[in-house]
């Protein structure tokens, strides 16, 4: 009997587990129904790594379930899927059945025959972070909140346990001022500072002019894609041709 192992040399967001309910043997193939036992918190994955469990600090190796994808039925060729996801703001548990949706309790989920699980990281140490922010965030409530920073990665910080280092490239054009668009939102001083110790990287912005030059290529190219549009919709729907690369649209009429 052969055994396969695995081991694991990265710890990801967020940790997908299929579980082999499906075997086959000479009969065919069928399904293990068995209900497993699925720790809800606290899934300590440093000991499943391919290096020492000691380089892995204990809060950013744990995990915690958001969600079940489970199987109803006896065969693998037939049944039918249906998912339980965590609402991560309430804390609470639905059960998504197709176009059904209702809430359940956690002690309903120790029934469920799980197939494919999620797991996302827990973020002790970030919570902190989050937790001086909101304090700075008040603290200065009437600063000018006039440091800017990637929206893009605002949203990695607030999905992720480890973000990355800050990332403002995008924030500034080629002619180094500001790119008029919503890439990105404002912060106040000690609020970017705080960041910035936490995750390094950058570059500071701070008020700056618009891009004159890149906002008026913006406008034009938006009122030229705007006029295309119009000019397509006002067409028989036999005569709506485009044919579009990445940078030109040409109406074939």
């Amino acid at each position: 009997m052969a055994l396969k192992t695995h081991k694991i040399h990265k710890l990801p967001e967020v940790l997908c587990l299929k579980l082999n309910r499906f075997l086959c043997d000479e009969e065919g193939p069928f399904k293990l129904n068995g209900v497993i036992q699925l720790p809800f918190e606290g899934l300590d994955l440093r000991y499943y790594m391919d290096i020492l469990i000691s380089a892995f600090p204990e809060e950013n190796s744990r995990y915690t379930l958001i969600s079940i994808i489970s199987h109803e039925g006896d065969y693998p060729n037939a049944g039918h899927f249906t998912c339980y996801s965590l609402n991560c703001v309430t804390n609470k548990w639905f059960h998504f059945d197709d176009k059904n949706v209702t809430q359940v309790s956690e002690d309903e989920l120790k029934d469920v025959e799980g197939y494919i699980l999620f797991y996302r990281k827990e973020c002790v140490s970030k919570q902190r972070i989050i937790d001086r922010m909101k304090l700075l965030k008040s603290l200065s409530i009437h600063e000018p909140k006039n440091c800017y920073i990637s929206k893009e990665w605002m949203i990695r910080f607030y999905s992720f346990c480890e973000p990355g280092e800050i990332n403002n490239n995008g924030v500034k054009c080629e002619h180094d001022k500001l790119l008029n668009k919503r890439g990105y939102t404002r912060i106040t001083y000690p609020v970017w500072i705080h960041l910035k110790k936490n995750f390094k990287g950058g570059p500071f912005v701070r008020d700056e002019e618009f891009c004159l030059i890149c906002s008026e290529v913006s406008n034009q190219f938006s009122h030229s894609f705007n006029l295309l549009i119009r000019t397509v919709s006002a067409l028989p729907q036999s005569r709506r041709t485009i044919s579009r690369s990445f940078s030109t649209f040409t109406l074939n009429s």
